[in-house]
């Protein structure tokens, strides 16, 4: 398995445990308490989490709250 296919499979596991969804302010957080580290978004690339996670539909799907979060 790929280091970007484990980091995919272990971001499912933390988003599928919020019924709700997950904030991103505390998706890394609870992604560090899942593995023990930091979400490597930079090592694929991305400046930034969001971008991180906005080229990767199929795992996650970012939304605004309704408090603009």
């Amino acid at each position: 398995m790929s280091d970007l296919e484990l980091v995919k499979k272990m971001l499912r596991a933390v988003l599928q445990s919020s019924k709700h969804g997950v904030a991103m302010a505390r998706l890394q957080g609870d992604y560090r308490a899942l593995t023990g580290e930091v979400i490597p978004y930079r090592q694929f690339g991305h400046g930034s989490l969001e971008s991180f996670l906005r080229s990767i539909p199929g795992v996650v799907r970012l939304e605004r709250s309704s408090a603009g979060e």
